[in-house]
């Protein structure tokens, strides 16, 4: 069936010819180009105004979303991601909630302090309890907690303080801060029947180490939690931040502090030697992964 449009050249009705071409747009002063159906009229050649102008300034929009690595829908998906409804996350960000709505109707294009903040948490999820953190005082404590439980790395914020923990007033070289939080897990593991952070550990020369540990202290140095300080000698790691204790139950925070205690002042070497005496160490070869099983053999004072 044809679909007729208004041409005001010709004054009367006409079947149109639609053309699809890229368009140059100018938006706060950012170019782009855009894909879109021209309609024309078969008769004088004119543009037609169509009722697809709602639809075309949603393309125009999108389009410059994506010079900054967004659109319409990955903004939904910013929040929707971190399991967070409209409600709480404009708290989170300190927007109006009638914000949040406008910029997922597609309503609106965020600018300023609102685009640059999406395009953080679009690179880096994690960005978001940093600004929990900020507004702290804005939720009762049982909101506060209640909102980094449903957060989807919320073991993340717990491995997290727990390596704030274990390097408070307490400069540790790679080595040492690898045996720390191995001891830790596992011992928790032993005594509590759950490691506190479900790291995975690998064997290698020096002993048990973080799986992944390159990525682990990419997101500490990014998200400015730990200092590294690099010698000729060894690589050293500081921090300057306080650890949250109401993450953690009682029995974590013995096992913690037990740790911390039992291993100060003893060097790396003689860490890395004791945990070479493990049974999860000694029955696993390079690069394999120490199951937590083996958590029933630690023995802490052996060192």
């Amino acid at each position: 069936m044809e679909r007729l449009e208004y041409c005001y050249e010709c004054n009367k009705d006409v079947n149109p010819t639609i053309k699809t071409e890229k368009n140059k747009y100018t938006y706060r002063g950012k170019d782009f180009l855009v894909v879109e159906d021209v309609h024309y009229c078969p008769n004088c050649g004119n543009i037609l105004i169509n009722d697809n102008f709602d639809n075309d300034m949603y393309k125009i929009y999108d389009c410059y979303l994506k010079l900054f690595d967004l659109s319409f829908e990955k903004i939904k998906e910013i929040r929707t991601n971190l399991n967070l409804s409209q409600e709480v996350f404009s708290k989170i960000l300190g927007w109006s909630k009638k914000s949040i709505v406008r910029y997922e109707n597609n309503d609106s294009v965020p600018q300023g302090e609102y685009l640059n903040t999406y395009m953080i948490l679009n690179e880096n999820p994690y960005y978001v309890v940093k600004l929990l953190e900020r507004q702290k005082n804005n939720f009762t404590e049982e909101e506060y907690y209640k909102i980094l439980s449903i957060l989807p790395f919320s073991k993340a914020y717990k491995t997290v303080n727990t390596i704030l923990y274990l390097l408070k007033n307490n400069k540790l070289c790679e080595t040492s801060l690898m045996k720390h939080l191995f001891a830790v897990d596992f011992y928790n593991c032993k005594e509590n029947k759950e490691a506190i952070t479900n790291l995975k550990y690998a064997h290698l020369p020096y002993g048990p180490v973080v799986d992944s540990r390159n990525s682990l202290y990419n997101f500490l140095i990014k998200n400015d939690y730990i200092k590294i300080e690099i010698n000729d000698i060894s690589t050293n790691f500081t921090t300057d931040k306080d650890f949250d204790k109401k993450l953690f139950t009682k029995e974590e925070l013995n096992s913690m502090k037990l740790i911390k205690d039992k291993f100060k002042g003893c060097s790396a070497n003689e860490l890395s030697d004791w945990s070479h005496s493990f049974k999860g160490y000694i029955d696993t070869k390079n690069g394999e992964i120490i199951d937590y099983k083996y958590a029933k053999y630690l023995d802490i004072d052996s060192i």
